[in-house]
């Protein structure tokens, strides 16, 4: 990773964020008791809004805390660690490579939940928001998950974003 995003996913991770009711979406889908590996954890703030007898860990391309778990997805080989869920909540439009990322995270869990701020049809693909990297369409999202080994399905919305659960195949 260049050191000016290292930097800019840095000052992320240490801002207060302003997605607490989409985590608070995503957690509600998280079973009770689960290990939970939050990749792009930032300040963490899905910790706290876990079910009961969730442990959570915490996975991010820089170091908010001790125990953050550094990895990049977009270089890394493998991710050691098991867990019951996945979370990714505005990861995907930010990585180069998806797919890539996806198909490490099949060795990790079997469900993954995700959101995803869809291109709406005729809207241009190449539009930069926010610093993505990748910008899809429901179709080509679930395309992309399904390609990767995911079987995935809206579950929920918020604002413009799509909330997806996916299980392995």
């Amino acid at each position: 990773m260049n050191r000016d995003r290292e930097q800019q996913w840095a000052d992320v991770a240490l801002a207060p964020s302003p997605y607490r009711p989409r985590l608070e979406l995503i957690a509600g889908f998280v079973p009770p008791s689960s290990v939970v590996l939050d990749v792009g954890a930032g300040s963490m703030e899905l910790r706290g809004l876990l079910p009961a007898g969730c442990t959570y860990l915490p996975l991010d391309c820089v170091a908010s805390s001790p125990e953050t778990i550094v990895i990049d997805l977009e270089t890394a080989d493998a991710i050691d660690r098991i867990a019951d869920v996945v979370v990714l909540s505005g990861v995907l439009e930010h990585l180069e490579l998806p797919r890539r990322a996806l198909g490490l995270l099949r060795n990790v869990a079997p469900r993954l939940l995700l959101s995803y701020d869809l291109r709406l049809e005729g809207e241009d693909p190449a539009m930069e928001r926010g610093g993505w990297r990748n910008h899809m369409t429901e179709y080509q999202l679930i395309s992309l998950l399904s390609g990767a080994g995911w079987a995935a399905s809206r579950v929920a919305q918020w604002k413009e974003q799509g909330i997806f659960a996916a299980v392995l195949v």
